[in-house]
Formats: structure tokens, C-alpha cells, sequence
């Protein structure tokens, strides 16, 4: 797995990249915070860029704390159910973490 990837600035605005690390079966994870919440402008944008290709597999959280650095979870299901489409939500949310979680291949 692959987590946080928009904060890597030499990989994220390479999608073909990211394919390719797709089919060598690495599991790309973005951060909910990185474009629902205070990220900068560049990793807002890399993530969308990520979410509108397909590239993600998983969105979870970099929370730290519920005061400083809270989950942020919901609203990030919420702007991707709203912007990309509530089927990829749920495989990021739901379907891919446990299919992780229980040692299966992600369906997509």
C-alpha cells in the first residue's frame, strides 16, 4: 500500500505512474484531510486529479487526535459520493479497506 501518495510531489501529478503502480498490485490510498480539509492547493489537486482517474483505492484518515487533527471521514464520503459517485465512495470507504483488511484482492 501505498498511503498518503499526494504528499509524494514527484509521483502525484503523474497519473500514468500511479497506473503503473496499480498494476504492479501496489494499493493506493489518498488522505481524507488532503482534499476535503486545510491541504494545500497542489495536493488538493493532485487528490482530485486521483479521485476523477480512478487511481485511488482506499481514502482513510491521518487522525492524530479528534481536536487537532480530526478524522474528517465523513465529509470526504460526502464530496466524492457528490462529485465522482456514491458506488466509488463506498469502494473507497468501505469495500476496499475491507477487502484489506480480510486479505483479499481490491476490486478497484
Amino acid at each position: 500500500m501505498i498511503a498518503h501518495i499526494e504528499r509524494y510531489v514527484k509521483i502525484r501529478k503523474k497519473t500514468a505512474l500511479i497506473e503503473q503502480l496499480k498494476n504492479y498490485g501496489c494499493v493506493i490510498q489518498i488522505d481524507a484531510e488532503s482534499f476535503s480539509g486545510d491541504a494545500d492547493f497542489f495536493m488538493r489537486h493532485a487528490c482530485r486529479k486521483i479521485l476523477k482517474n480512478r487511481l485511488a483505492d482506499i481514502v482513510a484518515s491521518d487522525c492524530h487526535d479528534q481536536k487537532r487533527r480530526p478524522p474528517g471521514l465523513s465529509t470526504a464520503y460526502r464530496i466524492i459520493s457528490e462529485e465522482y459517485d456514491a458506488t466509488y465512495a463506498e469502494q473507497l470507504f468501505w469495500h476496499n479497506p475491507q477487502a484489506v483488511v480480510f486479505g483479499n484482492r481490491i476490486g478497484g
